[in-house]
């Protein structure tokens, strides 16, 4: 919403804070209500309270400052285009719509008592479901399934022995046992009201709220005055009250130490003491003991070590907040003599806690029609100028420019809102008159435009402001309005009784004196109206101020009231007004809402233990079992069902207050206490399967099959502190290392590798490799003797041939790689020569570059071509060693060598 403003339009606005939920507030719990002060509420024309709640000022009868609030309410709600009030239609679219004016709203005591058990809801639970706390933002609309939680309360809202309370178990705003707004309200409502929202707003510790502050926080918060949409609403009624809370000082409070057997250290200085200066928050991290790396709070140093802070005008060493509400003191002696300090509180006095004074401002609908005059009261409200200068008399303030009504200097305004109830006035009131002490002033009509901003369309006709200034002479001041309507018809503000200004001797208002109350049943004398004539002297009719909804409900019933001097006398005398609650065990309905002594209470079974205390009586008032009640415990909902003492022994249970792991599956025992489960470790050891010592962690430090697979590397993996089952460095998803070793898991080695042998010549047995090794696949391949894969190392017979001993060769045979070189340099050579006359039994028997094949003859050297070596023939002789063409010999020979080889090893070891 946007607001035009031409100048600074309000003299004092105090600076408001949003009501915090704090633990160190006490509520105090009021008197009884008593039968004048019942009647005195329903004489001021509002409804009388359905329930208590608790703390200080109850406001059963509204003060000054909620007539106030409830006047500069309805001035907003019945002429929104007085000031422009526009707002973006759809949101953040730029696109302008006037606000539509809508009918004032009733000042309603029940709608005041609503929003104080919110407050107060607020304060002893921490509970405060608003937008923030559920993660709700209009504007995004993947939140929108938490706008239902905004408003919600954290337990279902009841009266228990008159006094607004939980009737449940308290849980998150969210949570799904949360009421949400819709049924918040659902035991306390009284009559056709439902409460809409709250406003909650706090001054404190050691202030009141001022009566200018409301007017600021009225011109910040327009837009509560108005429909969301620019609707306009049914009737609504609000409620205003202010509630004082004690502040339990921080150093009063009962708390455990934040380090039980550790310290509480600033982690920038190392300090085990505050250093305000660099750490105002005194905030640490403890270090040992139960919490160690917690966070805590440093203890202050004294602030006159060695002294003492007292208050220099008594002298005295504690704090009286009542006449030094800032505590401020001066150090007497020790080192920081007479230095500035701060005079502590005095725990053992209660008394002297500051104050911190509320209000509270609720919204909601009801049935109750609006009067035809509202909300009349006596304000002095100065203006400024941009630069904080009193606006003179006689200035031309422009309409846009002007808030509420600008009181001149030195005068008291009196003022009051004119509507008709059906929306369509038959035409101007014929007159309205403040009988201010005994005299009567004509009200002056303020004058606001008719049409509305943006659209300039006719302003709809809801209501109007009726005011007078007036120089008053000390005293208390009794004022009513009288207004004759158009029709003839006189009403009254308020409809019974009077109101009251006390004017001091500056000619100023005094809020709220005790002497001087701002109703008072006494009338005073309104002869000098022109009186409508209505009724005849004696005359007499019916009347009724209790709560609507409530007339003709139990013992509730109709009232008199007389024609005195021509004039009804604004009395309702002897009608019967709902309690605040009905008396139990009398078998009336005393609080005259249909239910006859609802939320009395009996101990079922005459046990004072669980659900059985303090239960509801039935309809006809018999003490019969709880809908909780269970003979043996079995519902596990939080509460002694079966009143023994113990809440839901036997049942599911978090032991060490832990939510994984077997912890999550603990029993509470016969005494309700959570027992461990059997398979509960505090190290984890057992390895089956479980998170046993509940730290969200399963089987770590046990062994495991990577990805479930229990061949190859994968097999017998050890679990890690997150109890993962860790990839092996080996493991491959489709085999490719060809190293002997089943790398994916699927109980075949080296599968698709190009490492087949046929015997232990294609390994060359260097330092014991064999062809001994057997894939998946049923294929040979290189491997030493200790298993691991070796590559296969084939003779090229072109330069150097396989041999067996140097004889085999024109030069040397290699010892590990069997294969001819030159003595000298190591390189390739040829095999010895073999003779014309003999058979071949192997390449080694052949010229580089040439094999054995066999022919119609017998074995013969051919090339690759299948031609014949040169010469006659070649074969085994003396001179290459051989004795046999079969090739089995040179496997036995190498069989042979490789026992030679590991017969070395073993000597060098």
């Amino acid at each position: 919403m946007r607001r035009e403003w031409g100048s600074k339009l309000i003299g004092v606005i105090g600076a408001m804070t949003l009501f915090g939920c704090q633990s160190q507030v006490t509520l105090e719990t009021p008197e009884p209500v008593s039968d004048d002060l019942r009647l005195q509420t329903q004489a001021v024309g509002e409804s009388s309270a359905p329930f208590w709640t608790k703390g200080e000022g109850t406001g059963l009868v509204p003060d000054y400052r909620a007539r106030l609030l409830s006047h500069l309410y309805n001035r907003l709600r019945t002429s929104p285009q007085f000031w422009g009030f526009v707002y973006e239609d759809p949101p953040m679219s730029g696109m302008q719509q006037p606000f539509i004016p809508v009918p004032p709203a009733r000042l309603d005591t029940f709608m005041a008592e609503a929003g104080r058990w919110q407050a107060d809801h607020q304060l002893a639970t921490g509970c405060v479901c608003d937008a923030a706390a559920v993660g709700y933002d209009p504007m995004d609309p993947a939140t929108a399934p938490q706008e239902k939680f905004v408003n919600a309360s954290c337990c279902e809202v009841g009266v228990v022995g008159g006094v607004a309370q939980c009737v449940g178990p308290l849980v998150p705003c969210t949570h799904p046992k949360a009421t949400l707004r819709s049924k918040r309200w659902a035991l306390l409502n009284r009559g056709p009201a439902e409460i809409g929202n709250e406003n909650i707003q706090s001054f404190g510790p050691g202030q009141t709220i001022p009566a200018d502050a409301l007017v600021g926080f009225m011109a910040e918060n327009a837009q509560l005055a108005l429909s969301a949409n620019g609707s306009v609403r049914p009737g609504s009624a609000i409620g205003a009250s202010f509630m004082k809370t004690k502040v339990i000082p921080q150093e009063c409070l009962d708390r455990e130490p934040d380090c039980p057997g550790g310290a509480c250290v600033d982690q920038n200085t190392m300090s085990q003491a505050c250093d305000v200066v660099t750490n105002p928050d005194c905030l640490g991290l403890c270090e040992g003991g139960d919490n160690d790396t917690g966070p805590c709070s440093l203890p202050t140093p004294p602030q006159c070590p060695g002294g003492t802070c007292v208050d220099a005008d008594t002298m005295a060493p504690a704090c009286d907040v009542a006449a030094n509400p800032n505590c401020t003191g001066t150090c007497s002696g020790g080192g920081n003599d007479g230095m500035a300090c701060t005079i502590e509180f005095d725990c053992d006095q209660p008394d002297g806690f500051p104050v911190q004074e509320s209000f509270i401002f609720s919204t909601g609908e009801t049935v109750a029609p609006a009067n035809v005059l509202n909300d009349g009261i006596h304000f002095q409200l100065a203006m400024q100028d941009d630069m904080g200068n009193p606006i003179p008399d006689n200035a031309a303030v422009p309409s846009q420019e002007a808030f509420f009504y600008n009181t001149p200097q030195g005068h008291v305004s009196f003022g009051v809102i004119y509507y008709e109830t059906n929306g369509e006035p038959s035409g101007a009131p014929q007159s309205i008159e403040a009988v201010i002490g005994g005299s009567c002033e004509a009200l002056t009509k303020l004058e606001k435009p008719d049409v509305l901003p943006v659209t300039g369309a006719p302003a709809p006709i809801t209501g109007d402001l009726y005011a007078v200034d007036k120089q008053l002479t000390e005293g208390c001041v009794p004022y009513v309005f009288v207004a004759t309507d158009g029709d003839g018809f006189e009403y009254t503000y308020p409809t019974y009784g009077a109101l009251q200004a006390k004017v001091n001797a500056d000619g100023n208002i005094d809020l709220n004196d005790e002497t001087c109350p701002i109703w008072t049943s006494t009338r005073p004398n309104v002869s000098c109206v022109p009186s409508p004539q209505e009724c005849d002297d004696g005359d007499t009719r019916p009347c009724y101020t209790g709560l609507y909804g409530t007339q003709d409900f139990g013992v509730c019933a109709l009232g008199n009231e007389s024609c005195v001097d021509g004039r009804w006398s604004g009395q309702c005398n002897d009608e019967i007004l709902p309690g605040p609650e009905d008396l139990c065990n009398d078998g009336l309905d005393n609080d005259c809402n249909g239910s006859v002594d609802e939320n009395c209470t009996c101990d079922y079974l005459g046990v004072q233990d669980g659900v059985c205390l303090g239960t509801p009586l039935s309809d006809d008032r018999r003490c019969v079992a709880p809908p909780t009640y269970e003979e043996a415990e079995s519902s596990c909902d939080g509460l002694d069902n079966d009143c023994d003492g113990y809440t839901d022994e036997l049942c599911a249970c978090e032991y060490k207050n832990s939510d994984v792991g077997v912890c999550a599956t603990a029993t509470r025992d016969g005494e309700a206490v959570c027992q461990a489960p059997d398979t509960y470790e505090a190290d984890e050891a057992l390895c089956d399967g479980l998170d046993n010592d509940c730290d969200g962690a399963i089987d770590e430090g046990c062994e495991c099959s990577f990805s479930d697979k229990d061949a190859g590397v994968c097999a017998k993996q050890v679990r890690d502190t997150n109890g993962e089952c860790p990839e092996p460095e080996a493991y491959e998803t489709d085999e490719s290392s060809c190293d002997g070793q089943d790398n994916d898991c699927d109980g075949e080695i080296d599968e698709g590798c190009d490492s087949t042998c046929s015997d232990s010549r294609d390994c060359r047995w260097e330092e014991g490799h064999g062809c001994t090794g057997v894939t998946g696949e049923g294929n040979n391949f290189c491997q030493d003797v200790d298993g691991v894969y070796q590559a296969p190392r084939a003779a090229d017979a072109t330069k150097n041939p396989e041999c067996l001993t140097n004889e085999d060769c024109d030069g040397i045979c290699e010892q590990h790689g069997l294969v001819c070189v030159n003595a000298t340099t190591m390189e390739p050579s040829k095999p010895a020569t073999a003779g014309e006359d003999d058979t071949c039994g192997s390449p080694l028997d052949c010229e580089v570059g040439f094999y054995c094949e066999d022919r119609e003859k017998g074995r013969r050297c051919v090339d690759e071509f299948g031609e014949l070596a040169p010469g006659q023939g070649c074969g085994c002789n003396s001179t290459n060693g051989r004795s046999s063409n079969s090739p089995d010999a040179l496997g036995l020979a190498l069989f042979g060598l490789l026992a030679l080889g590991r017969m070395r090893r073993r000597r060098r070891s």
